[in-house]
């Protein structure tokens, strides 16, 4: 009897004891084979345009008009955003004013100094006259004149001679600073001019048309609403875009401890939230090298080319997942 107790308690033991080995050998080993990493993101376009009011001297802010409606295609050439030209239109005539008062300045100057030349001419050839006149007396040789009446002649030639000079000297002078002035006029008229040129061509730009072919999608500005017709925008801020759909990315953040485990060569797979059970290939085309922090992770943003993209779909902007197949280890 107490060896069947005895064998009864070693195959207990036994089973006990092989249920435990068991239970080890069925313990989940982490190891990772081929997966799949998932990432969301946003499309965008890779071929895209911005447009920004046009470059209009001293005029810093512009009033939007209207707009092509958002979201909708645009062809190249085709007129997407109209600006009020009250302001540039303002300025312009105003420096065209400025610009005529300064040519008639001119011609009123030149006016002037050609009576004032005619003037000194006139005196000119009198003194011209009077000194002839006093050289002539002064030249006289008569033994029997006076010396001091000679002397006198000797000295109205002096005076005429002198007289004379000081004409020619202020023609000259004149001649000169006329000069001078007409070169700061022109100079002036020049600038006044280049201002009155780029004013009429921006009061033509107030238009801006399509540089390419795509979706137009508003902008928004420092306020972060997006621009509409009545809204102000500064010259440096971009009111509209326009992007080919037939050129669409996506860029999703990966945390960097992820890196190792995704395979960059294999082709992935590309959702887009709003569109059920249809999926698109896509292929890497960028690894970022600048890390990020956010919070305990580091991310780096990977952009994915889309290769067969649907442009009656896909807009810029829709939330999309990226699929990667993950590394053999």
């Amino acid at each position: 009897m107490k060896m069947l107790i005895c064998r009864l308690a070693v195959f207990v033991s036994i089973v006990f004891g092989l249920q435990g080995c068991s239970d080890l050998t069925d313990e989940p080993i982490e190891r990772r084979e081929v997966s799949q990493w998932r990432y969301t993101g946003e499309l965008r376009s890779y071929k895209e345009s911005y447009l920004t009011p046009p470059v209009v001297e001293r005029v810093w802010q512009f009033k939007v008009a209207r707009l092509m409606p958002e979201g909708g295609w645009v062809e190249e050439g085709q007129p997407v955003v109209w600006f009020d030209p009250s302001e540039p239109r303002r300025r312009l005539q105003e420096q065209q004013s400025e610009l005529q008062q300064r040519q008639q300045s001119m011609r009123d100057k030149a006016l002037s100094l050609e009576q004032e030349l005619q003037e000194l001419n006139l005196q000119l050839a009198e003194a011209r006259m009077n000194r002839d006149k006093a050289q002539l007396k002064a030249s006289i040789d008569d033994p029997v004149m006076p010396e001091m009446e000679r002397r006198i002649y000797q000295l109205d030639s002096q005076i005429a001679q002198e007289r004379v000079n000081e004409i020619e000297s202020q023609i000259e002078q004149r001649r000169t600073s006329s000069q001078a002035e007409q070169a700061q006029d022109l100079a002036e008229i020049d600038r006044l001019q280049r201002i009155v040129n780029s004013l009429a061509n921006g009061v033509q730009q107030m238009v801006l048309t399509a540089p390419q072919s795509g979706i137009l999608l508003y902008q928004t500005g420092f306020s972060g609403e997006k621009f509409a017709a009545g809204s102000d925008v500064y010259r440096s801020l971009s009111v509209v875009s326009i992007s080919d759909v037939n050129f669409v990315e996506v860029v999703v953040s990966v945390p960097e401890r992820d890196l190792r485990h995704l395979d960059f060569d294999a082709m992935v797979s590309v959702e887009i939230d709003s569109v059920d059970d249809q999926r698109w290939q896509g292929r890497v085309k960028d690894i970022s090298n600048v890390y990020r922090s956010d919070g305990s992770l580091v991310y780096a943003d990977v952009v994915v080319e889309v290769i067969d993209p649907d442009p009656a779909i896909m807009r810029p902007g829709l939330k999309s997942a990226i699929e990667f197949e993950g590394v053999s280890q």
